[in-house]
């Protein structure tokens, strides 16, 4: 009986056909497999495809990115313009109730109101104070009494600005040697300021008792909106006057006293 071993040891037949063909060819007994085919590469068509989807992708996050950044930017543009408004409107009001009063007639003295016509709306208005308003501290008007007046007025690069003008109280037509003339605020759409009459309970952009200072004052800055079609934005002040009671009864025992 034969073993394991000798089944093992005998070649087969495929070993036997094997030999004979290196034998007749000369090639070597290397079992060869097929070649493996050719990777497949993208067409031109899925190519463009693939950049018409990066392109989408990248026009809706730059058209994100530029809407936040404008309106980033108007509402800094917008808060700097409260700001500045914010500003104005306070230093108007601390120069109007520092407005000075001398009992009589002299309309050097006076208080001014009075409305123009003009697109967008303003009003002119005057006074006599002894605060500084929008001087610098080492200015000479600022250390004794002066005349303020308050208008929007049209500037060819900028739009309508808001103009203050100073000069000596007594004056009553000063020259441009004694006006002091600063610009206060750009770019407003409007400017306007009323006055409530006791008389008769209402509120008059127009005042003509000039030897009288008015009990109460509303002072309105139009600021221009986030788009130049944009309805302006309006911000307001009340001010309280406190020589105007003075100013009543002084002007009335004034009136008595010229009677007599």
């Amino acid at each position: 009986r034969r073993g394991a071993g000798a089944d093992a040891a005998r070649p087969r037949p495929d070993a036997h056909a094997r030999a004979r063909a290196h034998a007749a060819t000369g090639r070597p007994l290397v079992k060869t497999r097929p070649p493996a085919p050719a990777a497949r590469g993208f067409t031109l068509i899925e190519l463009l495809l693939a950049l018409a989807i990066l392109a989408s992708a990248f026009a809706v996050a730059f058209g994100a990115f530029t809407a936040a950044t404008r309106a980033w930017q108007q509402g800094t543009a917008m808060g700097d313009a409260l700001n500045q408004g914010d500003l104005v409107l306070e230093r108007l009001v601390a120069s109007l109730r520092s407005a000075a009063y001398f009992p009589g007639e002299d309309p050097r003295y006076g208080f001014h109101l009075e409305e123009e016509g003009f697109d967008p709306p303003a009003t002119r208005v005057s006074w006599v104070t002894s605060g500084p308003s929008f001087l610098p501290a080492d200015a000479p008007l600022a250390r004794t009494l002066h005349r303020v007046e308050i208008a929007l007025e049209p500037d060819g690069e900028d739009g309508p600005v808001l103009i203050q003008r100073a000069w000596p109280h007594l004056i009553e037509e000063p020259d441009e040697e004694h006006i002091d003339t600063r610009v206060i605020a750009r770019g407003l759409r409007g400017f306007g300021v009323r006055i409530f009459d006791e008389e008769t309970d209402d509120w008059s952009a127009e005042w003509e008792r000039t030897n009288t200072l008015p009990r109460r004052g509303e002072i309105t800055l139009q600021l221009p909106g986030e788009d130049p079609n944009d309805r302006p934005v309006e911000v307001r002040r009340l001010v309280e006057i406190p020589l105007a009671a003075y100013a009543e009864t002084g002007g009335r025992a004034a009136a008595r006293r010229g009677r007599r």
